[in-house]
């Protein structure tokens, strides 16, 4: 921004992803984890699968993997599995989602802000459930796990969590995926879109 500020004068509509006090979007933090909980919402319609009480299972708790939990939960979803990168817990009636989201940066292990089982993260992915939503890192379902994979309906909320040879084998199961290009765009445009474009170059903000 400076160093186009130097040649053109300054402008905040050149930056994406800023905070709301510099122009930013007031919904780009949720964006994205509102996109996977949309895209669960027509996954579930097409599969006939019941959104209250939908057993589902989150691997990461960054900004994509809480936002879709605390939407999945306000639908009644049964949040069964999280995990962060010190491991997971587990707990078949579900988990308090709204203390590990009022957990404080100075915290301890996940397991200790929820009533459960400690699980690693590759146990996580092989829970029973119904939705699994790896949100964390690229490629952790591979042909070695995807045949443990138990969940109906898996939708990435990473880059690239599933390879191309487990997407075969989910598929050949009968597991539907979802990639993450089907939900990333609304965490995209939301920061690019006209909206901030024009209150930027405006020089004042809009109002939704």
């Amino acid at each position: 921004m400076d160093a186009y500020g130097q040649l053109h004068g300054h402008s905040l509509a050149i930056v994406t992803g800023k905070p709301v006090e510099l122009g930013g979007s007031l919904g780009r933090e949720a964006a994205t984890g509102l996109g996977v909980f949309y895209l669960f919402l027509e996954a579930a319609k097409t599969m006939g699968l019941a959104v209250e009480g939908a057993r589902v299972v989150i691997q990461g708790m960054g900004k994509v993997g809480s936002w879709t939990a605390r939407f999945l939960r306000e639908q009644g979803c049964k949040i069964v599995g999280l995990s962060e990168i010190d491991g997971g817990v587990y707990n078949p009636r579900g988990l308090d989602v709204n203390a590990r989201l009022s957990r404080n940066s100075s915290g301890g292990p996940l397991a200790a802000y929820s009533a459960g089982d400690a699980v690693t993260n590759q146990e996580l992915l092989e829970l029973d459930c119904d939705v699994l939503i790896p949100a964390a890192l690229g490629n952790v379902i591979t042909a070695d796990n995807a045949s443990r994979i138990r969940a109906r309906l898996v939708l990435e909320g990473a880059n690239h969590p599933t390879t191309l040879q487990a997407d075969h084998i989910l598929r050949d199961r009968g597991v539907m995926v979802c990639q993450i290009s089907w939900s990333m765009p609304v965490g995209s445009s939301c920061p690019i879109s006209s909206g901030p474009k024009i209150s930027n170059s405006s020089g004042g903000k809009m109002t939704w």
